[in-house]
């Protein structure tokens, strides 16, 4: 009878280790995708700053500096106030282009090239972009853009 009790225990505890190992893998996995999403996130940093064609070798070493200086509270304030700046110049506007006329198949390639949408019940094209690189582009075709607030 007493076996019978210590089997029954050691195939308890065997199912609960089964479930354990099972949480711990789905655990592991979700830590994956979390760090798998933040080193790409990294890397998009790298391509926005337009560092893409320095050698790893050169990004390392810049990121080692960085590190250095980022103990310093200064260093860190002057570096989120530049990327605000840069922000405030850089970040596409929303927009909106209508037409006075019909849009040419060529505008409307221009268009769908820089992610705009046509919105068929109010007859207008929307999405991002800079309103001057577009006005250069549509100048010719009498195209109306407005930016959105907000």
């Amino acid at each position: 009878m007493k076996a019978e009790v210590i089997i029954s225990e050691k195939e308890k505890l065997s199912m609960t280790r089964a479930r354990l190992e099972k949480r711990q893998k789905i655990i592991n996995q979700k830590e994956r995708k979390v760090r798998l999403r933040k080193m790409i996130e990294l890397g998009e940093l790298l391509v926005t700053a337009g560092l893409e064609d320095l050698n790893y070798e050169t990004i390392f070493g810049a990121l080692l500096e960085i590190k250095e200086f980022s103990e310093n509270r200064g260093s860190i304030k002057k570096w989120t106030e530049k990327r605000d700046a840069w922000l405030t110049l850089n970040r596409p506007q929303r927009l909106i282009v209508s037409f006075d006329n019909e849009s040419t198949a060529e505008t409307e390639k221009i268009l769908r090239n820089m992610k705009f949408k046509w919105n068929s019940f109010r007859n207008e094209w929307y999405g991002r972009g800079k309103k001057d690189e577009l006005q250069a582009l549509l100048g010719k075709d009498n195209a109306k853009i407005t930016e959105v607030p907000g």
